[in-house]
């Protein structure tokens, strides 16, 4: 977000002073309350940033048709969006897409009210300036990662894939109702972390990977945007993807 890393810079700025080199330090606990006082010449240099920032995070881009909720297993929040992801990613390239996931942790917050949806509650869902990758996925490279999907128990996944778990192992992968074929290469969607080996999936980042710079929350903004200009309240497919036996 541009105007939010400007506040950043011009706080920074503002405060500048000569660098001094530490040689000792001291550990002493200070209770902060309302009694301290900000530098005024800093809080009046970002307020109309503040306020600019605050008039866009607090812009209604969409209706909730219902909680959505993070968890595990085909929770109501993982589906959404990862089905969403893929949506998107469909848009943005000439690949024939299989699915699309979300690590568990990618997801910052534990639920999105039924309501309105903010341009900010998509921010604290996705903090971070993760992009959208497509990568080339061999169908052992399949295997190996839903099989770190099952050794945590499940990760937000798309329509188009669909595994069992037992005893923490991937079983009976399917996409697109198919059973995986190991001989095949799938174009699979993601955030770069993960591509790149991120969350203990190191076997992704040598793979051959469409890196369409997209920062993954704008595509989540754009395309519940367009949800919207349809008439559409944001609810989720309910179809079991994972089953843990």
């Amino acid at each position: 977000m541009r105007i939010y890393t400007l506040i950043l810079f011009l706080a920074g700025l503002a405060s500048c002073k000569t660098i001094n080199h530490v040689a000792d330090v001291q550990n002493t606990n200070i209770q902060l309350d309302s009694t301290v006082q900000f530098d005024s010449a800093i809080t009046e240099m970002i307020q109309p940033y503040k306020i600019e920032l605050d008039k866009e995070m607090n812009e209604v881009i969409g209706i909730a048709g219902e909680d959505l909720v993070k968890g595990k297993l085909n929770s109501s929040m993982g589906n959404f969006f990862s089905d969403l992801l893929h949506i998107q990613a469909e848009k943005y390239t000439d690949h024939d897409i299989a699915f699309a996931i979300n690590n568990y942790g990618g997801l910052r917050i534990p639920s999105i009210p039924r309501g309105e949806i903010t341009k900010g509650k998509i921010f604290e869902l996705m903090p971070f300036d993760n992009t959208m990758v497509i990568l080339e996925m061999p169908g052992p490279s399949v295997v190996a990662l839903c099989n770190r999907i099952a050794e945590y128990g499940g990760w937000p996944v798309s329509f188009g894939l669909t595994m069992d778990i037992v005893e923490s192992k991937a079983t009976n992968i399917l996409v697109n109702e198919e059973a995986l074929d190991l001989s095949k290469t799938y174009h699979v969607v993601m955030t770069d972390y993960v591509a790149n080996g991120g969350d203990k999936c190191h076997f992704l980042k040598d793979l051959v990977q469409d890196n369409t710079g997209l920062f993954i929350r704008e595509v989540f903004i754009e395309g519940i945007e367009e949800w919207s200009e349809k008439g559409q309240e944001l609810v989720h497919n309910s179809e079991v993807r994972i089953h843990k036996k």
